[in-house]
């Protein structure tokens, strides 16, 4: 939990869209997929996901239809759950093998 405010900030669990400065609601689903995908990091990758821009990286990737349907609506569907926890762990993997600090 506290790697993922660290990362995020205000915008933990929550959906967020580039220059957002509102915070949105907490979202169940993404705090189980981030919750999940952060604690299967080694710490050492937790702290680099600390030193990257992972905020604009994840409003990237809300910015895909596909995924914000899958934090929004029919949430327990398999192919939905399938999808975020993918989606989310390719953003942490893709922000290890290619973020800047």
């Amino acid at each position: 939990m506290t790697a993922a405010q660290t990362i995020f900030g205000v915008h933990a669990f929550r959906k967020y869209h580039s220059g957002q400065q509102r915070k949105s609601a907490i979202n169940k689903a993404l705090f189980e997929t981030i919750a999940v995908n952060l604690a299967g990091l080694a710490p050492e990758q937790r702290d680099r996901l600390r030193q990257l821009d992972a905020l604009d990286a994840f409003a990237d990737l809300m910015e895909d239809t596909e995924f914000e349907r899958s934090i929004s609506v029919a949430t327990g569907d398999p192919k939905k759950v399938r999808k975020r926890f993918e989606a989310v762990q390719e953003l942490f993997e893709d922000l290890l093998d290619h973020g800047d600090a």
